[in-house]
């Protein structure tokens, strides 16, 4: 099966996945998870953070760029697969392994990314470990001087919620721009080892790096996200850890709530037609799929890999690996009650803010016909429709559209 896994030497790679067009198609753009704070693919920050404690002695970096003045684990190996990215780290001294795990369902209409985490001691030694994960404002406004609101739910699941507080769909325009509505869930199905923290994110993350008591919810809210901006935060506490792996993971959601306004009509995202808009049943679906989605990950990663690798050998692989990440994580997919069928749409970067342009449905038809034939017909149905002047505007041109 290692075969089949290889490195790549990608600079800049995608790690979370929920929409194109909202504000979390995030990148981490350098060589290391740790060097700088990952962005929207537009550059602008989208800030996620991850820090691990060994032994209530020592915390290391090991995603983002802050704190500053903590030292970074060392990042072993990057492996990017169809729907998973790795990230294989060790401590300076070799004592303690950490493993990264993005992971994106391959239901391209699930909004949701898993991250996990996979520790095991290198020293035949036994470490208590926690690690922290947290994400900032940003992936819900799309100025930093917007208001934002956040609040939690404790039950079966932890479920840490945050989003602009004024919202008003499509209401911004422009090709950087990042949506300021809809709302992201940091979810956890893991209660027993896992605490949930909402507050000023320099402070929760201070507090952990010096293994102090981590502070209360903050409760000043809304407020500006550029004042003492605050963040969703979980502590794991995988406990005493030995040469045997133990893993845990967290959900990153995000419900953009209307995905695409398609000649007037405002389209939800497809899982709100088929689970009734009802945002608690995708996270419990969510955590409660984990063992058979991460199954199907891994079983379909080995099958298109091993194919690409059948036919091109390992470069085509990696190549295959790298566009499978990009037109997944480019694409949407809604549903119309005008029309009652889902349609996909797919988003090109600095392109007017347009989507759906044809410089990259062209291109990236090959790949829908070979993996998923049924969306390149909901892509298609979108310009077809606005060809045939079923959308309630006059196309009225004697040539294809180049976009929607």
């Amino acid at each position: 099966m290692n075969k089949i896994f290889i490195e790549t030497d990608a600079a800049r790679m995608q790690s979370l996945y929920c929409s194109s067009f909202f504000s979390c198609l995030v990148w981490s753009s350098s060589d290391n998870l740790y060097d700088t704070d990952t962005v929207h693919w537009s550059g602008s920050p989208l800030p996620f953070h991850g820090l691990v404690d060994i032994d209530n002695k020592q915390t290391y970096r090991f995603l983002g760029g802050q704190p500053a003045n903590v030292p970074t684990l060392v990042q072993k190996k990057l492996v990017v697969q169809p729907w998973r990215t790795i990230y294989t780290f060790a401590t300076p001294d070799n004592t303690v392994e950490l493993v990264v795990i993005f992971s994106q369902p391959t239901a391209i209409e699930d909004p949701y990314t898993y991250i996990t985490f996979a520790v095991r001691t290198l020293d035949q030694q036994n470490h208590n470990v926690r690690v922290y994960f947290d994400h900032g404002p940003n992936v819900g406004i799309n100025d930093k001087g917007e208001k934002v609101y956040w609040n939690r739910t404790n039950g079966d699941n932890i479920v840490l919620t945050m989003s602009a507080y004024d919202q008003v769909p499509f209401d911004i325009r422009g090709d950087a721009t990042r949506n300021n509505w809809g709302y992201a869930y940091l979810i956890s199905g893991n209660t027993s080892i896992t605490t949930g923290y909402q507050a000023f994110g320099d402070d929760l993350r201070n507090a952990f790096s010096n293994h102090q008591t981590m502070p209360s919810d903050d409760t000043q809210k809304p407020r500006h996200a550029d004042v003492r901006a605050p963040a969703s935060a979980f502590v794991l506490n995988l406990g005493a850890v030995s040469t045997h792996t133990i893993s845990s993971y967290v959900v990153f959601l995000y419900d953009d709530v209307y995905s695409v306004m398609y000649f007037g009509e405002w389209q939800v995202p497809y899982w709100r037609a088929r689970l009734n808009n009802n945002v608690t049943s995708l996270i419990n679906e969510a955590v409660s799929q984990y063992n058979s989605n991460i199954f199907d990950i891994t079983a379909s990663n080995e099958l298109v890999r091993t194919m690409l690798t059948n036919t091109g050998g390992q470069q085509y692989d990696a190549l295959g690996s790298l566009v499978t990440r990009q037109v997944t994580g480019g694409m949407t997919k809604t549903w119309s009650t005008k029309f009652n069928r889902s349609q996909a749409y797919i988003k090109e970067i600095s392109s007017s803010g347009n989507i759906h342009t044809v410089d990259i449905l062209f291109p990236s038809s090959p790949y829908f016909l070979w993996l998923y034939p049924e969306l390149l017909r909901d892509h298609l149905v979108s310009t077809l429709s606005y060809v045939n002047n079923d959308t309630g505007a006059t196309y009225g041109l004697a040539f294809g559209p180049h976009d929607l």
